[in-house]
């Protein structure tokens, strides 16, 4: 199992890519080296994240594996193709399959652009993954695996139906962890922890809404739920056999079942476990009740996707929320000792530039303890990259796609706009004396007060070069052309 060699710079732009510096641990992949495990194969896991290209074919080789399990999302997926091609290279007679957001996207599209990929995985791939091992041993025919597309013996691509969802994720192996060369290595950005090691989480899979940008890899919407003794197993597992110190739940919704959220609370405190843990949320589906048993159950911060202050753009995103749930959300989440991450978007179709300066407003009106600013990406299986021509212009390049590059501008803005609002609103909301302040007096870890100075340094960086965000574009591939909207400007 292979996620291929990257690095910060392929995401983010170069004078701030140090300080951008973070890493998840890869679930989607250990989830299906998991259930390959499970079915007795014998597995490895090379993370790109840590190794060079040429390491990991030399690594290739020594295994001599006859199948290799490749992730991919959109901006490494030109990385995905050469590591693809390279070690057929090495090996033409190894089965080759990729999973992840691309080719949940694109299906058969991925094995146009990769002429010596065998197939892709199109949903869950503990479901499909263990046919495709079936079929190299020689026990089934890639035409009855439910899940994937494929090329077959001819050379002509095929795709079989889906895979229906895990009904039961309790019966679901643990993410394969052991596998990760070092848990250590796996750290968040320095704002959003307090302990290391930090482990991910997810206790549920799927969203019921269907915002404008977001990709899900679920072609039905719906929340399936794990049991909070499964959750809270999982949790203890990874403290007692593992290490864990921390963990960041991963969900979509893990607020909108409050009585599942309260037996969670409820479990975390009957076995004595103490950890600081972080969530996301939606601000309809939380209050003051819910955020408080979170808290008394070590829940430290909560991450709202606020995107907009202007109710017509949220409307446009689909978010069905309101700017006073906005509010109120922060408001309840502040006041029960929460810290409150705020993120938000600009080049939302139909967003002029004036907008994008009053959404900055309302970021600093919130004060969360973190506000992220980000542009709009065009994730293949969204609305927006299926019907991109009604909203704006889309980036020929796909390491654009990423919610630092401007992948996406709309119609009513150019991409130098919405790049400066991205910096005017970094500059606007992190330079004011009384939230360093407030920071400094919220301080609770030696990682927190990294976070602070590394944020300082960060923010003097973008002070000193000019349209940071700007020139990291500029290195990435080109728009087939822009609306020429002209708007003012103020520091």
């Amino acid at each position: 199992m292979i996620i291929p060699a990257w690095n910060e710079k392929d995401l983010f732009p170069d004078k701030l890519a140090t300080s951008a510096r973070h890493l998840w641990q890869p679930l989607g992949i250990l989830y299906v080296a998991a259930q390959l495990e499970r079915d007795g194969h014998e597995v490895r896991f090379i993370d790109g994240a840590l190794h060079t290209h040429q390491s990991i074919l030399d690594e290739f080789v020594k295994m001599s594996p006859r199948f290799v399990g490749i992730y991919s999302n959109m901006p490494i997926w030109n990385i995905a193709k050469r590591t693809i091609h390279d070690l057929k290279q090495l090996n033409p007679d190894v089965f080759i399959s990729v999973g992840g957001p691309t080719a949940i996207g694109w299906g058969q599209r991925c094995l146009v652009e990769a002429p010596e990929l065998d197939c892709v995985h199109t949903g869950e791939g503990e479901s499909s993954a263990p046919g495709v091992l079936e079929h190299i041993e020689g026990k089934r025919r890639l035409s009855e695996v439910p899940g994937i597309v494929y090329r077959d013996e001819s050379g002509e691509i095929r795709a079989n139906p889906n895979a229906p969802p895990i009904k039961n994720l309790d019966d679901v192996a643990f993410p394969a962890r052991h596998l990760l060369e070092d848990v250590k290595k796996y750290r968040p950005i320095l704002s959003s922890f307090r302990k290391e090691p930090v482990f991910t989480i997810f206790s549920s899979r799927g969203c019921t809404h269907r915002c404008l940008f977001c990709f899900q890899a679920e072609k039905v919407r719906g929340v399936r739920f794990r049991t909070a003794r499964n959750v809270v197993d999982e949790i203890q597992d990874g403290i007692e056999r593992l290490g864990a110190r921390e963990y960041k739940f991963l969900d979509d919704l893990f607020t909108v079942n409050h009585p599942r959220v309260f037996e969670i609370c409820k479990e975390i405190k009957r076995r004595g476990l103490k950890f600081p843990w972080f969530v996301s949320g939606r601000v309809d589906t939380v209050n003051k009740r819910l955020l408080s048993a979170m808290r008394e159950a070590g829940c430290y911060g909560i991450l709202f996707g606020v995107e907009s202050g202007v109710q017509k753009n949220l409307d446009m995103l689909r978010k069905g929320q309101t700017v006073e749930q906005i509010r109120r959300a922060v408001r309840d989440a502040k006041s029960v000792g929460m810290k409150v991450n705020t993120p938000f978007i600009f080049g939302i179709p139909g967003e002029t530039f004036e907008e994008g300066l009053e959404t900055i407003d309302f970021a600093i009106e919130l004060n969360g303890d973190i506000a992220n600013f980000h542009t709009l990406a065009p994730y293949p299986g969204t609305e927006l990259y299926d019907h991109v021509d009604r909203y704006g212009m889309m980036s020929e390049n796909y390491e654009d796609y990423t919610f630092e590059a401007a992948g996406f501008v709309p119609y009513t803005m150019t991409r130098e706009q919405v790049l400066q609002l991205k910096e005017l609103a970094f500059k606007k909301f992190y330079r004011r004396p009384g939230y360093m302040v407030e920071q400094l007096l919220k301080v609770r870890s030696k990682y927190e007060l990294q976070a602070l100075l590394t944020g300082a340094m960060s923010l003097a960086r973008i002070h000193m070069s000019n349209n940071v965000f700007v020139g990291h574009a500029a290195q990435k591939g080109r728009f087939k052309g822009e609306a020429v909207v002209k708007g003012s400007t103020r520091d």
